[in-house]
């Protein structure tokens, strides 16, 4: 029983490494696509498309207010970051960004040196529950099942898997889940 318990805690620690990794590897890549050129943020930005809420009343302070809060993310500015994603959901609450602010915070949330694997969940959560048709959702369902896992939740994690991989069969995010399904087995 040692050995198991052992064996899934190197197994989770390393689960926990990989994805560490993976969002560093995010992060160079966004830095790097931000030094490029200045027409590169444009360009970046121009890839998240509105979410379909409401019209807002002011797109142009909208927009504005989530730029900067991603560009304190990518800056490296985590906490500043968070506290901008944070002050967009209060201003904007219907905002053009708002699956894409939740996404971010829960990124960051898990990222922290003193990680927040709640306030992760509850930002991944409002992506797949509050805005279903979102670019974000298939990434989000990925990074609540390894929450659950490495909150020892098990079989809370197979679950949001499975519904990963038959909502979104073709996605990056669905193979990682297979993966991870097998190594739960």
């Amino acid at each position: 029983l040692r050995g198991q318990i052992e064996e899934l805690r190197h197994e989770l620690d390393t689960l926990r490494q990989a994805e560490r990794e993976r969002f560093i590897d995010l992060d160079m890549r966004i830095n790097a696509l931000a030094a490029s050129s200045a027409s590169s943020s444009a360009a970046a930005e121009s890839v998240e498309k509105p979410d379909t809420a409401a019209p807002v009343k002011d797109p142009e302070a909208d927009r504005a207010s989530y730029t900067a809060a991603k560009d304190k993310l990518v800056s490296g500015k985590y906490e500043e970051a968070a506290k901008a994603f944070e002050g967009y959901l209060g201003s904007y609450p219907d905002g053009q960004f708002v699956s894409y602010s939740h996404f971010w915070l829960g990124e960051i949330y898990r990222a922290m040196a003193k990680p927040q694997p709640d306030k992760a969940m509850q930002h991944f959560s409002a992506v797949v529950d509050k805005h279903p048709d979102s670019p974000k959702v298939a990434a989000a369902l990925y990074k609540l099942a390894v929450l659950q896992y490495e909150g020892g939740d098990a079989t809370r994690a197979k679950v949001t898997l499975n519904k990963l991989v038959k909502q979104y069969p073709d996605s990056s995010e669905a193979g990682m889940a297979r993966s991870m399904l097998e190594q739960l087995k």
